[in-house]
């Protein structure tokens, strides 16, 4: 839906992006009016202003081996939560990590394995990850 936004000032737009979650957004759009869209990442016409993301402290319980350059690593990560006294897991995530997060995360994950499922790992449900979404 493409809405105009008249305000008068800096604080009038920032009161009204952090209602973006109640709109089902995650922030604000803000182009020069007769801009029109590129495809890509381009910079100067538009900007989105995000508002900040949602987090959530989960635990790693299962890995696999990546591809490309890092087919070496453990680095696609299953992560649970915890409901009541059950792990349930809930998403999966294969970035965000520095490539020396990554080789420390592969270490812990190779000494801390219980059981193999083909490529999967399962993993002592210790190492703690907070999740932006």
């Amino acid at each position: 839906m493409v809405k105009f936004i008249r305000l008068l000032s800096w604080d009038e737009l920032a009161e009204l992006r952090e209602t973006s979650r109640e709109m089902n957004s995650e922030g604000i759009m803000l182009k020069k009016k007769d801009s029109v869209y590129k495809v890509g990442r381009k910079r100067g016409d538009w900007w989105k202003w995000k508002i900040d993301p949602l987090v959530i402290d989960c635990v790693l319980v299962y890995a696999q081996k990546g591809s490309g350059r890092r087919s070496n690593l453990y680095k696609a990560y299953t992560f649970a939560v915890k409901d009541g006294d059950e792990l349930v897991t809930f998403t999966k995530a294969y970035s965000g990590l520095t490539d020396k997060e990554f080789a420390q995360v592969d270490s812990f994950i190779k000494r801390n394995s219980i059981e193999k499922f083909g490529p999967v790992r399962t993993v002592k449900p210790e190492l703690v990850f907070e999740i932006a979404f």
